[in-house]
């Protein structure tokens, strides 16, 4: 069926409420919880973010003051405005992931242009064991890459990538037989997948870099993430990346 606007619908289907895709995210099964940078989400305190809060109550926070990011109604910025240094994160509170089977986390960031000739920043994830999400810029080449203990899934950046950064990470282990994949999507550029031998595993989650030595890194903006205890395929990855992208 068309329109004389030109949208074109399946044979026998008919018009009904379009949902938009904060909708469709919303109602993808399992989540930890899902975070988008709207104002009415953020508890401010002397100018700076010290909670994000999520669609089902989680927290990202920071209690210290001096590491805590602000919010400029495009996404939370985790930088120095003037020198665009790191300097900011947020931290998951309340009950950890711990390890599971089959997860999915999507998040949307944007580096400054500045940042994107340097090697390394994280983007997210956790120290011990490692499991973070890196952009790398190596001998002129840029590329995500997605370390998950000893394992690395890269995905090759283009030349001309202008530092906004949709991507989704699907964890899948299947602990009967001791092995499974882990697949690196990045929104409009590709996916990589590699072979892992445990499960994943978050003892803490931070937004902004990675725990231990690397909690802040990420020079730029946070304006999505989310965070779900099951593999996102078909559809649900599809809305996932129509969502970050």
């Amino acid at each position: 069926m068309r329109t004389r606007y030109d949208f074109v619908a399946q044979e026998g289907t008919h018009f009904g409420i379009i949902r938009s895709i904060d909708e469709i995210v919303a109602e993808i099964a399992n989540p930890v919880d899902i975070w988008n940078a709207d104002a009415s989400a953020m508890t401010i305190v002397d100018g700076k973010v010290s909670a994000w809060l999520g669609r089902s109550g989680r927290q990202l926070a920071q209690a210290n003051a001096a590491l805590r990011p602000t919010y400029t109604g495009n996404g939370l910025r985790f930088m120095d405005q003037n020198t665009m240094s790191p300097n900011a994160y947020l931290a998951l509170a309340g009950t950890q992931i711990a390890a599971q089977n089959t997860m999915t986390v999507a998040s949307r960031v944007r580096l400054v242009p500045e940042s994107l000739p340097v090697d390394l920043h994280y983007l997210w994830g956790w120290h011990q064991p490692f499991n973070r999400l890196q952009y790398r810029y190596v001998s002129g080449n840029n590329f995500m890459r997605l370390q998950v203990g000893n394992v690395n899934v890269e995905v090759d950046l283009p030349a001309n990538h202008g530092g906004d950064i949709g991507a989704v990470a699907v964890y899948n282990f299947n602990p009967a037989t001791g092995g499974g994949t882990t697949a690196l999507h990045i929104a409009g550029v590709g996916s990589a997948v590699a072979n892992i031998n445990a499960a994943p595993e978050f003892q803490g989650f931070t937004l902004g870099g990675a725990g231990g030595g690397v909690v802040q890194d990420m020079p730029g903006w946070a304006s999505k993430l989310g965070i779900w205890t099951g593999a996102a395929s078909g559809a649900d990855l599809a809305a996932l990346l129509a969502w970050v992208g």
